[in-house]
């Protein structure tokens, strides 16, 4: 079990951190900074392997954190669509609240302080 709790956190600490990188390979592209050859490969590799990581995320843990199975591969849209349930909160009781409530925690915690646009879900 604790094998498990460890696992969980290494993960989701891989995907901030790629979360990170990239947005600030985002800033650098939008800024004409990616132009040596070298750094766009880099920057592809990091990418596909944040990917397998960001799928990984919302296909295993976010099931586990959500109490739910996930109808979309990227994470980001399954938080929007439970932020979009706010208008059904009273209709659905505590699962709703919950996941909403960690929806809004996610995004505004750990993502959108990040977002070069500040706003990411």
């Amino acid at each position: 079990m604790l094998y498990l709790i460890l696992y969980a956190y290494l993960t989701c600490l891989s995907v901030q951190l790629y979360y990170m990188l990239v947005m600030q390979l985002k800033r650098a592209r939008d800024n004409d900074q990616l132009t040596h050859p070298i750094v766009k490969i880099h920057a592809v590799v990091l990418i596909a392997v944040g990917v397998k990581l960001y799928i990984t995320l919302n296909l295993v843990f976010g099931t586990l954190f959500f109490l739910d199975l996930p109808r979309e591969l990227e994470f980001t849209k399954r938080c929007q669509r439970y932020l979009r349930g706010r208008e059904q909160w009273p209709k659905w009781g505590w699962l709703l609240r919950y996941r909403i409530w960690l929806a809004e925690s996610v995004c505004k915690h750990l993502l959108d302080p990040f977002d070069p646009r500040g706003k990411h879900c």
